[in-house]
């Protein structure tokens, strides 16, 4: 699939209308919103992302792309440029609490911590390539957090950043849930 049949997909999701859109989660989400939103991946051949470092006048384009497949909303100021940055671009992501910074061959994700229970599906999903805490050799949350929560990835693909992105946003979809329950 192409960004251009993906932002038209992306379009008429966004035109939908509500209340369609929830049926449409509640007919597919099984009753688990966090398994459904964590199942709903890109799966694309030949996802790792190629290295971007220096000052290229292509990097910005490539970082949207890369964050909009993701379902990342996009940031773009002159005052993300910074020649030193390992990536020089204008582009940045912004995901509820959680920032995407482009690096060499991967993104850099940090935020609220995930709950465990969603990190620990994360990594059973793409773990070699969302890697916890941005280690090379991909912990275990478990291992890795010692039972709190992970706020940090280093992501290789971009089937792992739209998994990660799916589960910040079921994160933040059950809390929005939880909060009209209690109201």
């Amino acid at each position: 699939m192409n960004i251009e049949a993906l932002r038209q997909a992306a379009k008429r999701l966004a035109e939908m209308p509500k209340s369609d859109f929830e049926k449409l989660v509640e007919n597919n989400a099984g009753g688990d919103i966090v398994e459904f939103i964590l199942d709903k991946e890109f799966i694309m051949e030949d996802t790792m992302f190629e290295n971007l470092a220096g000052n290229h006048y292509s990097n910005d384009k490539k970082c949207e792309d890369e964050l909009f497949v993701s379902g990342i909303p996009i940031l773009k100021l002159k005052e993300f440029i910074n020649e030193k940055d390992e990536v020089v671009t204008s582009v940045r992501g912004k995901l509820g609490p959680w920032s995407f910074k482009r690096a060499w061959r991967y993104w850099v994700a940090e935020g609220k911590a995930l709950p465990l229970d969603v990190a620990i599906k994360l990594h059973e999903k793409v773990g070699k390539t969302c890697r916890v805490g941005g280690h090379c050799y991909a912990p275990h949350p478990l291992e890795y957090g010692k039972g709190f929560g992970i706020d940090l990835y280093h992501v290789d693909d971009i089937n792992g950043l739209k998994a990660l992105s799916n589960a910040i946003a079921s994160v933040m979809q059950s809390h929005a849930l939880n909060k009209e329950i209690k109201s």
